[in-house]
């Protein structure tokens, strides 16, 4: 049985809106705060929104600074 908490439930609509702002614009690069801005979080929930896409393989930190998509889109 899987089992999702609070947490985790209110994070996919931010996951599924920043996964879809980077796959539909593969240059884009965002840095912490602006990725806050963007989804209405607080930093520490925009991070573990990152941290998330990061550990999907969808994104990388680009010189520690602003995040990217890992690869270009294959079409």
């Amino acid at each position: 049985m899987v089992t999702t908490t609070i947490a985790e439930t209110s994070m996919e609509r931010p996951l599924d809106i920043l996964r879809e702002e980077f796959e539909s614009l593969p240059g884009l690069r965002l840095t912490l705060p602006q990725v806050a801005r963007l989804l209405a979080l607080d930093p520490g929930d925009a991070a573990l929104v990152l941290d998330r896409l990061e550990a999907e393989g969808l994104l990388i930190q680009d010189r520690g600074v602003a995040y990217r998509r890992s690869a270009p889109l294959l079409s």
